[in-house]
């Protein structure tokens, strides 16, 4: 079994558009505030029969830092086999921390992903999973759904071009309104505030292409989700630009250039300008015991802690990475608790 939860993108060499050169405006007038100004230190806790397990003790060393625990499947297809992985994992982590607060997980989708995989299995997992963690502990405990989408995939072919020109704001309305994972999106909204007026969770990766930054920022601006955790990628590839956004967009609070200008232009015509609770991902794995990456990751936090105000997650790979040990001599979950007890 595979103890490592990789990560597999594929990533456009493009530059952003020359309006990224231009001077920006930051703290723009935004039509609406955020659905939720919900803080959270939490951790995605990667669960299932691919998986490693988590011990106790992992439970009680991650909780020194963290207080939300996101339990995710990497799975496009989940059985009564991970339905019960889900509950066991929740049972484990409430057991080791009673004030522990989690998130549920719908099964991953991706690239690969068929339009007619966008369906009522999605919601029809949450609801498996939340007979099977229980009343008590579910009323206790989950205090919200993550979407397990890390892109706004198209129905069709991406040339790169769809959402250019000078109406570029009403096609994109139109064609996002009628994008199967963006109405998947908004049925999962519906089922979260219909089992227990639950917040909504979403952690989209950032890239260099302006295609792809202007599909995100009509949903971030849709305010399904209650909680943006951008994830800059950064880690991983050293492409500075994506980690430049996610730093602009954290603190003007919609989807930004690196300059500040908000990517839904303000005062357009077509989609009003919102307001919205963005944080970060902050990614770390095993890799960090190179002294590059461990670099890598140690600009994350000179980047973004003065955003303490603002929501996080850790990605740390999987139950046995998060012990590894970094190129200072730290466990990965040593990191974790010395960043946000900083906060």
């Amino acid at each position: 079994m595979n103890s490592f939860v990789k990560k597999a993108k594929a990533w456009c060499l493009s530059l952003l558009c020359c309006s990224v050169l231009l001077a920006g405006a930051a703290g723009l007038p935004t039509e609406a505030q955020a659905s939720s100004n919900l803080q959270m230190r939490s951790v995605l806790v990667y669960t299932g029969s691919n998986q490693p397990e988590y011990k106790t003790e992992d439970i009680v060393n991650l909780s020194k830092g963290a207080d939300h625990f996101i339990i995710v499947t990497t799975k496009t297809t989940a059985t009564s086999a991970d339905v019960t992985d889900f509950a066991n994992q929740a049972n484990k982590i409430v057991a080791a921390n009673p004030q522990a607060k989690l998130w549920i997980s719908t099964p991953s989708r991706n690239s690969t992903s068929s339009a007619s995989t966008y369906d009522a299995s999605i919601t029809g997992f949450l609801d498996a999973v939340k007979k099977a963690v229980g009343q008590a502990n579910w009323d206790k405990h989950v205090k919200g759904v993550y979407i397990n989408f890390e892109n706004i995939y198209l129905d069709g072919p991406d040339t790169g071009t769809k959402y250019t020109g000078a109406n570029w704001t009403k096609t994109l309305q139109s064609n996002m309104n009628d994008n199967t994972v963006v109405k998947t999106m908004r049925s999962i909204k519906q089922w979260a505030k219909n089992n227990g007026s639950l917040n909504v969770a979403w952690a989209p990766y950032v890239t260099p292409h302006n295609d792809q930054l202007k599909r995100l920022a009509y949903v971030i601006n849709e305010n399904i989700a209650d909680v943006v955790l951008l994830q800059p990628h950064y880690y991983f590839d050293g492409n500075k630009v994506p980690l430049l956004v996610v730093d602009k967009s954290i603190t003007n609070g919609y989807l930004s250039y690196t300059d500040g200008k908000p990517i839904i232009p303000a005062n357009d015509s077509y989609i009003k300008l919102r307001s919205a609770n963005i944080g970060v991902d902050m990614e770390i794995d095993g890799d960090a015991s190179k002294p590059d990456r461990y670099n890598l990751y140690k600009e994350y936090e000179t980047t973004f802690r003065k955003h303490s105000n603002k929501p996080f997650t850790y990605y740390m790979g999987s139950a046995t990475q998060m012990n590894y040990k970094s190129y200072a001599g730290k466990q990965l979950w040593e990191h974790l608790v010395e960043f946000y007890t900083s906060l």
